[in-house]
């Protein structure tokens, strides 16, 4: 973290900001778990007339560190004084401009979120995309024998769209899936449930938003075939319809 050398101003300012802020409500929905989160829109939505009436301001700005995708958040003061931090993960999958977009957003989300001291529920795991540093290596992923609710074939599938990171299409087995075989999925790790069940949430939630964009895409007229799986440009392409 850097700062300036000074931070009373822009200290007493925030104080009064985050009187102000109220937690944004949850609009943006996780469509298989029913739960709701407060996307980057809302977030800015209850912080920017918060901030403005103080005199701050916010730069969010993306960053390249060693291969890995960043955002540089700055929270200045109309006083001159500055407070800077930057968070970068790993970045990783089939279409690169695509990816480093919703991972730039959701960096962006949850930097602004925590400079402001607004709540954001874990409902997206709070991790980064890449293999090597967030997931663990593809032989502990295990399924639990306990549980009946899938097929050993939906199970195998599964553990690969982990292993290769393919966000896009969890999303797409997400909503395709009868509902009890993907939450018998969720639910099927021998070991560390509570990490691979963070990393199912984010890939879940970064698919949507790269569903989104390619939906949009599509109906822009871009040829969006060849960058992703079969199965997800057949639900793209439905969508786009």
């Amino acid at each position: 973290m850097k700062s300036s050398p000074e931070l009373n101003e822009l200290a007493t300012a925030l104080s009064k900001a985050q009187g102000i802020i109220q937690n944004p409500n949850k609009d943006a929905a996780n469509p298989f778990f029913k739960s709701k989160y407060a996307d980057l829109a809302d977030v800015l939505n209850v912080v920017r007339p918060a901030f403005s009436e103080v005199g701050l301001s916010v730069v969010q700005m993306p960053t390249n560190v060693d291969g890995n995708i960043g955002v540089i958040t700055r929270l200045m003061h109309s006083s001159g004084q500055w407070l800077e931090a930057a968070v970068d993960i790993p970045l990783q999958g089939k279409n690169i401009a695509q990816d480093a977009g919703s991972t730039i957003t959701y960096l962006r989300r949850y930097a602004l979120a925590a400079v402001a001291g607004v709540f954001q529920e874990d409902n997206d795991g709070n991790l980064g995309k890449g293999k090597g540093t967030n997931t663990a290596p593809v032989q502990s992923i295990k399924s639990n024998p306990q549980i009946a609710g899938h097929t050993e074939q939906q199970k195998s599938y599964f553990d690969k769209l982990i292993e290769d990171n393919d966000a896009l299409t969890m999303f797409v087995m997400q909503r395709q899936s009868e509902s009890a075989v993907f939450e018998s999925l969720y639910n099927s790790f021998e070991s560390e449930k509570g990490k691979f069940k963070r990393i199912v949430d984010d890939m879940t939630l970064k698919g949507r938003d790269q569903f989104d964009e390619y939906v949009t895409l599509l109906q822009q007229g871009h040829d969006v075939e060849s960058e992703v799986s079969k199965a997800a440009f057949k639900y793209i392409e439905a969508a786009a319809s």
